[in-house]
């Protein structure tokens, strides 16, 4: 966290001061500002995807993302196979579970991506953030898939 905190005073886009033992950030510029300003230093958070079969999902371990979060944000119809993202902690139990995975496209399967922090600290109303979304998927080619991806952002810019 000091090492983020420490990237956003460099790049000019934070203030952070210190109260007590505290250090409280504000922000010195516009969400949208901010948002070009950090881009260029972010990272995708996807470390990896697999395709598991549905019925051996925990729901309650992953949230809608990809093009599935991005369908209930925009105008874009949903995907053929639901992707979600998880923990890397939470892969790890379900690989050592015995989870299999599904080498190619079939029915009744599903994406997992495998983030490399939890998405559920930044769920927004129970998907993936937007921000994360958006890195996730800024390397699509697919015309519509730019489409709705500028027109989410628009929304929380």
């Amino acid at each position: 966290m000091s090492r983020a905190l420490n990237e956003l005073v460099s790049t000019q886009v934070a203030k952070v001061e210190r109260i007590g033992r505290e250090r409280v950030v504000s922000f010195t510029e516009s969400h949208k500002t901010v948002w070009q300003k950090a881009f260029p230093r972010l990272r995708n958070p996807v470390s990896k995807i697999v395709r598991i079969s549905e019925q051996d999902l925990h729901r309650q371990d992953v949230l809608p993302a990809g093009i599935t979060a991005l369908s209930t944000l925009s105008m874009l119809s949903e995907s053929t196979y639901p992707e979600y993202a998880l923990s890397r902690d939470v892969w790890k139990v379900m690989e050592k579970a015995g989870v299999e995975k599904i080498p190619m496209e079939e029915s009744g399967t599903c994406l997992l991506q495998v983030w490399c922090y939890d998405p559920k600290v930044l769920e927004v109303d129970g998907h993936v953030d937007p921000f994360s979304l958006y890195l996730s998927l800024q390397d699509e080619t697919d015309e519509r898939i730019e489409m709705a991806l500028e027109e989410m952002m628009e929304r929380y810019l």
